[in-house]
């Protein structure tokens, strides 16, 4: 935030010999208030954090009163070190301080510790009290099923008759936030495995859980209430399969230390729920700003099925992009139905969103007569709808205030401002507070260069 305060650049002891052009300096520091207060935007992924230990989390943002400590840093560094998959944590809020500081708040997988913790003086990643963290991670250990495509199982027997779902998963249990057991094909949760007893799925990929260390398997099955499930690791086993894979030995170990624990060099031709489970991961990768990932099956038919879909997702979200760019210049309003596809009316609503933001951002700093910022954003079009809303309103205006000392975030810019200025204007600000300067004294103590106001 700007704060504005009429100054001279001369004074009075620069008339009498003390320095002609001395710049004053604002006034004292004022207290620390928040500048913004918003919703971190983005994929799940890309806000998953582990705590650093070197700050607490607490009630309130540090530099408001009263604020309790929820995890003292001793706290923070046993979290840090967890091997537990709900001591996983996602930020979801952000506020900047006039200071020029940032604050996250941030909630445990389990819900259990929810708080402000410091994040640094730079938003271009996670600092302070926070690093970013992955909850998943390639199989590392030996697994006794090999996540091929082709072997076919069914559900254990002793979960057949289970009226609680502890079997079928949206993803990986305490891997992201507030996602569970999965929905079926109405988008209703499954809390019953009593229907899916006989249902039979071959397994696609498999990870592990980066604390607990935990193998988890996705699943493909014509039931599209469960295909593309995650299953956990500990609940199958060869002894559920039922019936012989081209390649024998699914109750074989492996080594490998890819997303898959097959190093079989047999192909036969993946089902066609397993190439759709691997094309929407394919998306989802993307869309949840991951790389590709060219491990993620050794079958290959399921690895160029992911490939196609990771590709298909960035070449629809570089359109989605150019759409947002073109309405938000034609002033069109945002478009609620963009797609039907969740992750491309992401990367819509939230390319325009930040389009907005950048040119309402560039609209208030030329208002305010803020100097032009020409690094807003790494983002070049971001950078451009800055440009753009600053622009519209210095075109109308001047916005050299002159006599204005600008205070950014707390910090005097006024050196600044003033090598902003060309001669003319420079010449034009000193005359002016001489002029200001003169008409305050007494006539008959006017020093000589007053004689010509």
């Amino acid at each position: 935030m700007i704060k504005k305060k009429l100054i001279g650049f001369m004074v009075l002891g620069a008339l009498t010999g003390v320095g002609m052009f001395n710049n004053v300096p604002a006034s004292a520091k004022s207290t620390a208030h928040i500048v913004y207060n918003r919703a971190l935007n983005g994929s799940g992924d890309s806000r998953n954090v582990n705590l650093t230990a070197k700050n607490g989390i607490y009630s309130k943002p540090g530099i408001l009163k009263g604020a309790r400590v929820i995890v003292s840093k001793s706290k923070a560094r046993t979290l840090k070190e967890s091997n537990r998959d709900n001591n996983n944590f996602r930020a979801y809020r952000v506020i900047k301080t006039s200071q020029g500081t940032y604050y996250y708040k941030v909630v445990s997988f389990d819900s259990r510790y929810r708080g402000w913790i410091y994040g640094g003086k730079s938003r271009t990643g996670f600092y302070g009290g926070v690093t970013p963290f992955t909850t998943i991670k390639n199989v590392s250990t030996k697994s006794p099923l090999i996540a091929d495509g082709k072997t076919t199982y069914r559900m254990p027997n002793s979960l057949a008759g289970n009226t609680d779902n502890t079997f079928f998963f949206q993803e990986p249990r305490y891997t992201q936030y507030k996602v569970g057991r999965k929905a079926d094909a109405n988008h209703k949760v499954i809390t019953s495995l009593t229907k899916y007893k006989d249902a039979s799925f071959t397994l696609v990929r498999a990870i592990q859980t980066t604390r607990a260390g935990d193998v988890w398997y996705q699943i493909a099955a014509s039931n599209q209430d469960i295909n593309g499930a995650w299953i956990p690791g500990n609940q199958i086993s060869s002894a559920d399969a039922v019936s012989d894979s081209a390649n024998s030995g699914t109750t074989g170990s492996s080594t490998s230390t890819t997303t898959t624990t097959s190093t079989s060099t047999s192909n036969a031709a993946a089902s066609s729920a397993a190439l759709q489970v691997a094309t929407t991961a394919g998306r989802t990768d993307y869309f949840n700003g991951n790389s590709l990932n060219e491990s993620y099956s050794s079958h290959s038919d399921l690895q160029t099925a992911y490939s196609q879909g990771y590709n298909a997702a960035k070449s629809d979200g570089a359109k989605a992009r150019t759409d947002a760019i073109a309405d938000v210049k034609n002033g069109s309003a945002l478009n609620k139905s963009y797609s039907s596809d969740l992750g491309v009316q992401r990367v819509y609503e939230s390319m325009y969103n930040n389009l907005e933001t950048a040119r309402n951002q560039g609209v208030q700093d030329a208002k305010n007569g803020k100097i032009n910022n020409v690094s807003y954003s790494l983002d070049a079009d971001l950078q451009a709808a800055y440009q753009t809303g600053f622009n519209s309103v210095a075109a109308g205006n001047n916005i050299y205030q002159l006599n204005i000392s600008f205070t950014v975030d707390g910090v005097d810019q006024s050196g600044a401002f003033w090598n902003e200025l060309d001669g003319t204007q420079k010449q034009a600000s000193l005359t002016r507070q001489l002029r200001i300067s003169c008409r305050r004294q007494r006539p008959k103590l006017r020093p000589q260069m007053c004689k010509r106001f």
